[in-house]
C-alpha cells in the first residue's frame, strides 16, 4: 500500500471526527451565547425602568 494513501485515509478520518465533534458542541456554545445575550438585555431593560 502506498504510504501517501494511508495518510490521506487517516487524515480524512481525523477531519470527519473534528467535524462531528464541532457539530456536537457548536449548538451548545451558541445557545449559551444567546442566553448570555438575552440575560444582559433583560438586565439593561430592568435598569432603564
Amino acid at each position: 500500500m502506498n504510504p501517501k494513501y494511508a495518510v490521506f485515509i487517516w487524515g480524512s478520518y481525523a477531519l470527519t471526527a473534528l467535524v462531528l465533534v464541532w457539530n456536537a458542541f457548536a449548538p451548545r456554545l451558541r445557545r449559551n451565547d444567546l442566553k448570555r445575550l438575552l440575560s444582559a438585555g433583560a438586565e439593561s431593560d430592568s435598569e432603564e425602568q
